[in-house]
């Protein structure tokens, strides 16, 4: 069952680990048929480790599939076994602390170019607008896309938190919205960059955006909103949300009086279940 929004279901925001992952994936397998094909896109993953301590900042980038070994400092002794024992002597492990957060992402990669990265795609998370060790992190490596010949699109579907490279105070008041997104195109000379950007109205439906490739590549349309609906529907998200739940951040009084107009002309929601009006839900 479809979502009681027209666009971005901002309640989906609390589940954002799931949405995430499958924004991800989805975007991969809506980009590959539209393709060159020479062309092809994948998904990427690293680890954020935040060792931190006494002040100072230290992150590291691992691959998931690098192990985390620490040296061991000491070992335990060897008890006695006797000869007609099948026990055997079990070493203390020293225990390391640390933080970890798993970034993902899209790469759009060219094989005639030896797998030369073309263009990135970044899915904000919460931890990128919020300040601290991740959103350090985050901003270097835009900083590293945006120094590149590589293009960086970002989608940002969520209220909360600080703006990613996007000062709203630059903006016409009516240009200002819920979400965005942003291209990044990348330009002859590093410092000449363009980006295009897109405000998402919470009332509206989302955007296809133009996904730049190589040069001499006509942009590739990507549908945000139809990815938005597949995650609620493969998600079945229609069974998990509470819509009677208070949203955090809260809406703003005029569209919290829409939102309740828009839940009530939609029979109504409840987790699991949605209440039939007068005997028929209303689409509107």
């Amino acid at each position: 069952m479809a979502s009681p929004f027209p666009g971005m279901d901002p309640f989906l925001e609390g589940y954002w680990s799931d949405i995430h992952t499958r924004l991800i994936t989805y975007i991969c397998e809506a980009l590959q048929p539209c393709l060159p094909d020479t062309l092809f896109a994948q998904a990427e993953e690293s680890v954020l480790v935040d060792e931190s301590s006494d002040g100072e900042t230290r992150l590291k980038w691992v691959v998931p599939d690098v192990a985390l070994v620490g040296r061991e400092t000491a070992l335990a002794s060897v008890a006695d076994v006797s000869s007609n024992s099948n026990e055997q002597a079990v070493a203390e492990p020293l225990i390391i602390e640390y933080a970890q957060e798993t970034q993902r992402w899209v790469e759009i990669l060219d094989l005639e170019a030896g797998g030369r990265v073309v263009t990135a795609i970044e899915v904000l998370s919460p931890s990128n607008k919020r300040m601290g060790v991740s959103r350090e992190a985050y901003m270097s490596k835009q900083a590293r896309y945006l120094a590149s010949d590589v293009h960086l699109v970002e989608i940002d579907l969520l209220r909360g938190g600080e703006r990613v490279g996007l000062s709203e105070d630059r903006l016409p008041s009516d240009r200002r919205a819920a979400y965005y997104a942003c291209v990044h195109r990348a330009m002859v000379e590093p410092w000449r960059r363009q980006c295009e950007l897109y405000p998402m109205a919470l009332r509206a439906a989302l955007p296809s955006i133009r996904v730049p490739l190589r040069s001499g590549d006509a942009d590739v349309p990507l549908s945000l909103q139809s990815l938005v609906e597949r995650c609620y529907v493969m998600g079945r998200y229609d069974r998990r949300i509470d819509y009677s739940v208070a949203l955090k951040p809260p809406l703003d009084p005029e569209d919290a009086d829409w939102m309740k107009g828009r839940l009530t002309a939609f029979g109504g929601v409840v987790r699991g279940q949605r209440s039939e009006v007068r005997g028929q839900r209303s689409e509107a």
